[in-house]
């Protein structure tokens, strides 16, 4: 399985603001494609997996009372 790095600046270079609404929040698959245009070389899937390992990190980091 082929591994993606992003460095921490490489964010800087996208916008990735989305306002479907005026509170500004985003669905999981709204999130998934957003980042599928912007990341054209990502497949969806590719792209939902990161989601995911991002999410579960926060999940478990949060779960063991860190902030």
């Amino acid at each position: 399985m082929k591994r993606v790095f992003l460095v921490k600046n490489h964010w800087k270079r996208y916008n990735l603001k989305y306002k479907k609404n005026n509170e500004g929040n985003m669905t999981k698959s709204e999130l998934v494609y957003q980042l599928n245009q912007t990341f054209p070389e990502m497949s969806l899937r590719q792209v939902e997996k990161v989601i995911d390992s991002i999410f579960g990190e926060i999940v478990t980091a949060l779960g063991k009372g860190y902030r």
